[in-house]
C-alpha cells in the first residue's frame, strides 16, 4: 500500500510519518475474545497516549465485529480492519479505507 511499517517489542505494528512520528497504530488479534478485546484497546489507547500527535488507533480482528463492539470502537475512536484466511492468506475487506 506504499507505507513503511514498523514494529517494537510492544506494538504490533505502527506507520510513521517523515519525522518519525507514529500516524496510526495497528494492533493485531487472532481472536475476538473479551480478553483479546480488553488487551487490544489497552495497547492502541495507552501506546497512543505517548505520542505527541493523536495517532489512529486500529485492530486488525479475524471476521466482523458485533454492532455493540462497532459501535463501542466507534466512540473510543478506534477503527477495526477485519480480516479472513482464505488459501492461507489472510484477506482484508476494507484494510485501505482504514488506514487511509
Amino acid at each position: 500500500m506504499g507505507f513503511d511499517a514498523y514494529r517494537t517489542s510492544q506494538i504490533d505494528l505502527f506507520l510513521a510519518d517523515g519525522k518519525a512520528n507514529i500516524t496510526h497504530l495497528i494492533e493485531v488479534k487472532t481472536d475476538q475474545t473479551t480478553t483479546s478485546l480488553y488487551q487490544a484497546v489497552g495497547q492502541v489507547m495507552l501506546h497512543g497516549a505517548l505520542e505527541r500527535g493523536d495517532p489512529q488507533r486500529i485492530l486488525v480482528l479475524p471476521g466482523e465485529v458485533s454492532e455493540n463492539t462497532a459501535r463501542r470502537m466507534k466512540t473510543l475512536k478506534i477503527k477495526v480492519a477485519p480480516y479472513e484466511w482464505k488459501g492461507g492468506q489472510p484477506t482484508f475487506k476494507n484494510l485501505r479505507k482504514v488506514v487511509s
